[in-house]
């Protein structure tokens, strides 16, 4: 084999060497980044939950008074 075809052999395992490790960071950086998508969205949706809970009850805690003067005028009028 000559030394040109010899070189030219050895350059080729060494790129398709460097093409599979490329790949393999590749796929690596692909999961985790997916990985971190997935974490992200699971914490937003835990953060829409509390957030939806506090706004009830809030909601709650203002309509209570509301209630409260509603039963008693309904009180009054019964008593009337």
């Amino acid at each position: 084999m000559k030394s040109r075809q010899k070189l030219t052999l050895l350059l080729s395992l060494a790129l398709a060497a460097c093409g599979q490790a490329a790949r393999n960071e590749t796929s690596e950086a692909a999961d985790t980044l997916t990985a971190d998508m997935n974490a992200s969205r699971a914490e937003a949706a835990r953060d829409v939950e509390r957030a939806d809970a506090m706004l009830g009850a809030s909601n709650a805690t203002i309509a209570d008074p509301g209630n409260r003067i509603a039963e008693a005028a309904d009180n009054a009028n019964e008593a009337n």
